[in-house]
């Protein structure tokens, strides 16, 4: 692609018009019977150690199938996250 010729004029993206029309579907926008809702709980102090997890009042709440923590996922995965596995913290 020629820089020159974008340099200093706005480009608009593909999907602009879709997004301010409200035209533009999200994942939240489909909803099918039988689909599994998944709520993130994080924890109110940024650098907080977790001790333990109760999990017992949420596993006892209707419609709640699983809790998954962080010990149902021994390996941390994803490009933010690479070398940094079995630092204290994460």
């Amino acid at each position: 692609m020629d820089t020159s010729v974008a340099v200093g004029k706005n480009i608009p993206k593909k999907e602009s018009w879709d997004k301010v029309t409200g035209a533009a579907r999200y994942n939240t926008d489909f909803n099918q019977p039988g689909l599994l809702h998944a709520w993130l709980v994080t924890s109110l102090y940024g650098h907080a150690l977790i001790k333990s997890i109760d999990q017992t009042k949420a596993l006892g709440l209707p419609g709640v199938l699983a809790v998954v923590t962080g010990e149902s996922l021994p390996r941390l995965v994803g490009p933010v996250l690479e070398g940094r596995v079995g630092q204290r913290g994460l």
